[in-house]
């Protein structure tokens, strides 16, 4: 019986040999197209991004047609740096949003009918370069230091599915709510088929945020900072009540156009349902939220907000299990290209990791849970993407003999958490290079 997993992958990637969806993601239109004389095929070096560990090009070059069922020669770095410019890097996101519509068909948690969507936005390392820095920018430490290109991603996480919908990869520190307005659509277009309920972190709240949303007839969830509109957190009299949130100029600065903004001002406020909940810690966190009571209750929104947190954990995925930043590209392209090559794979493996962590044993009356080792899983599916979800040349019952290898791999080697354990947060600066607690499974 085939897994359900890699049927989906397999599915997906057969996309890859019809030219027709090729070339849509082509720069030219006779780019992969003479398959006896070009150095390597759009199905080739499309699986080539997905099973990158990030050696040295040559190194990754050899172990791929190493790997081909054919006896192909490797060929240069500078032969395929120059193909891959024909590529464009929607590809690996039309591929992402193939599969998850694929998983979607097959199971989809929804919150009181809702889909869930954590947005946040995180800062990339990518490779020093001119060109590099001229389209993202740079962070520098002060006036006289050297400037280092910085990135910007910023997520839409579906923190219920383990799904992250969308990745944008922006300008270093590029304004938050401008590039989740640019990308609303996106994501409703998407994704919009059932009612979105959109959480975000204290750095999003505005007013004019805030009308949008009710414009584009979407929920929110926001956390909001004890000093901001302070006047009308203060002033609240109970932990969970509608409150009016007053609209001047000043809180309505960035709506550039002057129409919308003498209609907000016409208003005079807005009214909004404001919830304050208490931590284990004593702190308050303040929520502000168009859902009303009636939907979701006071006891029930402290767990609402904190599927937010998913989103951090995608991003520690993304750079410290996968390795985003770790890029040999020097062109903006090619930065793109690794990066959502990253984001498709990112979803395997959290759809893998679904699938395994339903079939492991959890004992009865146990202090302990049992997860999969995601480390070692990225590693393994790296190492043998090729192996597994191989789509020409490679035989049905071989590719299934290797999952299968695999998922008794992560049985035999899952993490143990003691349940309902708090720790506190212990932050430590490590000088090491390589840690003994913690090794790269690639």
């Amino acid at each position: 019986m085939i897994n359900i997993v890699e049927q989906r992958v397999t599915n997906v990637l057969s996309n890859l040999k019809n030219r027709q969806y090729q070339q849509k993601f082509l720069t030219k239109n006779t780019a992969f197209s003479r398959p006896t004389k070009q150095k390597m095929s759009f199905e080739e070096m499309t699986l080539f991004f997905l099973m990158n560990t990030g050696k040295s090009l040559s190194i990754e070059l050899l172990n791929f047609f190493n790997q081909l069922p054919n006896t192909r020669q490797t060929i240069t770095k500078q032969a395929f740096s120059k193909q891959r410019q024909h590529l464009n890097s929607e590809l690996f996101e039309d591929l992402n949003k193939k599969y998850i519509q694929t998983i979607y068909t097959d199971r989809q948690t929804l919150f009181h009918g809702r889909l869930l969507i954590a947005v946040d936005g995180s800062t990339a390392e990518i490779p020093n370069v001119d060109e590099l820095i001229k389209h993202y920018g740079a962070a520098k430490a002060s006036s006289t230091s050297a400037q280092n290109a910085r990135a910007g991603l910023y997520g839409f996480y579906d923190p219920l599915n383990h799904l992250l919908l969308h990745l944008s990869v922006e300008k270093y520190q590029k304004n938050e709510t401008k590039v989740f307005l640019e990308n609303l659509s996106v994501i409703k277009e998407h994704w919009g088929n059932k009612p979105l309920c959109f959480i975000f972190d204290r750095g999003y709240i505005s007013l004019e945020l805030l009308f949008e949303l009710e414009r584009q007839g979407v929920d929110y969830l926001f956390r909001v900072s004890s000093s901001c509109y302070k006047a009308e957190l203060l002033g609240a009299s109970s932990n969970d009540e509608e409150i009016e949130l007053l609209v001047t100029k000043a809180r309505l600065k960035n709506v550039v156009d002057e129409e919308l903004q003498r209609e907000y001002l016409a208003r005079g406020t807005k009214r909004e349902r404001l919830v304050k909940v208490e931590l284990e810690s004593g702190e308050v966190e303040y929520l502000i939220t168009n859902i009303s009571d009636s939907e979701v209750s006071y006891g029930e929104m402290r767990a609402f907000y904190y599927q937010r947190w998913e989103i951090e954990r995608v991003f520690n995925l993304l750079k410290n299990r996968l390795h985003v930043e770790d890029i040999c590209a020097r062109t903006v392209v090619g930065v793109e290209q690794e990066v959502l090559a990253s984001v498709f794979l990112g979803n395997i493996i959290e759809d893998i990791v679904v699938d395994v962590n339903k079939g492991l044993a959890q004992k009865e009356r146990n202090k302990y849970e049992y997860f999969v080792n995601v480390n070692l899983l990225c590693g393994c599916v790296k190492n043998y993407f090729l192996l597994i979800y191989g789509v020409d040349g490679l035989d049905e019952v071989v590719r299934l003999f290797h999952y299968r290898r695999l998922v008794v791999f992560l049985r035999r080697t899952v993490v143990a958490r003691c349940v309902g354990r708090r720790n506190s947060r212990v932050v430590r600066v490590s000088r090491n290079k390589y840690k003994t607690n913690f090794r790269n499974s690639f």
